[in-house]
């Protein structure tokens, strides 16, 4: 745990040169992430050790040591299939160094088990990964569940009953199912091609990495997860401190409104029962307020990280340019 958030901050203090000034975005980011680390903790969970490896290849890159980078953010995705997202975020942001430099370091990941396992049995073992934790999703099917936090549940929520403990949340629209899976794949589509759409966006721009496009890159890979459990959201750590550590004044109308949304909806999102209270944390996770938080913020730092670039080679000169 101090160890992403030491990553964290080197981090967001590296991109967004002024947040090095300022201590409390941290330390709230810490805060009303906290209860979610527990969480990972106690289901015994790998979600930190994937978290401290993705974090450790982004600052690796941010040194440009591009095999570091790309060892880290591979070695994550080799564990679990979530952080593949930010193996497409690192070679479509990162320089041609970064490809040649991930190509070989996936080739060996793939290596490892039929070398360890023989390849016979290493080919069965990856066969039998991908079918038990893709096959479900890759055909269409979704996990609809109150402790699910992520877009498929938001967006079948309004249409089926949750059965959530608490007895709140129930349907309040007509539609069912059928409802559901046509407002989640919409909503799916709109996160793939808007995520895409900023890198490249970013790319063509010759834009500098920014604090941004991570967030938006870590809320995608939550929205889209199959299932996004409570230990899950630890990533919300990275995303909360770049919330906090932006200043709502230096930014548009519009913006200004979603960056005090996705403020207020990090803070209620992190706090517990202990504070608030059963009734008042059932409420919060019956009406998918936490759901609501990611999407919130996806849009949100999607839009920042592409109206706030430094040009390539310009960050020492300039902390924010804005992209015309």
């Amino acid at each position: 745990f101090p160890v992403a958030v030491w990553l964290t901050w080197d981090i967001v203090t590296a991109l967004f040169p002024t947040a090095s000034r300022r201590v409390l975005p941290f330390i709230l980011a810490t805060a009303v992430s906290f209860r979610f680390f527990q969480a990972d903790a106690g289901w015994i969970q790998t979600n930190l050790i994937i978290l401290v490896l993705v974090l450790a290849g982004i600052a690796a890159g941010n040194r440009e040591r591009w095999f570091l980078a790309a060892a880290a953010i591979i070695t994550a995705a080799g564990i679990k299939v979530v952080p593949v997202i930010f193996l497409g975020w690192f070679i479509l942001r990162g320089p041609r160094r970064a490809l040649i430099a991930a190509v070989p370091i996936a080739l060996g990941v793939i290596a490892l088990p039929l070398l360890w396992r023989g390849p016979a049995q290493g080919w069965l073992d990856l066969a039998q990964y991908l079918q038990g934790f893709l096959a479900e999703y890759l055909s269409g099917g979704v996990r609809i569940r109150w402790d699910n936090y992520n877009l498929a549940t938001l967006a079948y929520s309004p249409f089926v009953s949750l059965n959530d403990p608490s007895g709140m949340g129930g349907a309040w629209l007509p539609g069912g199912s059928v409802a559901g899976a046509w407002l989640y794949r919409t909503a799916a589509l709109a996160v793939v091609t808007t995520w895409v759409g900023m890198l490249f966006m970013l790319r063509r721009a010759h834009a500098e990495w920014n604090a941004f496009e991570l967030a938006a890159t870590f809320l995608a890979g939550l929205l889209l997860s199959g299932v996004t459990w409570t230990a899950h959201l630890i990533s919300l750590l990275f995303v909360s401190a770049v919330l906090f550590s932006a200043s709502p004044r230096e930014q548009p109308q519009p913006l200004r409104i979603l960056l005090w949304s996705s403020i207020v909806l990090a803070l209620v999102s992190g706090v517990g029962p202990d504070l608030l209270g059963a009734t008042v944390f059932d409420t919060i996770r019956a009406y998918r307020v936490v759901p609501l938080f990611l999407v919130v913020s996806y849009a949100t730092t999607l839009l920042m990280a592409i109206n706030t670039a430094v040009p390539t080679g310009d960050r020492g000169s300039a902390a924010e340019t804005r992209i015309r």
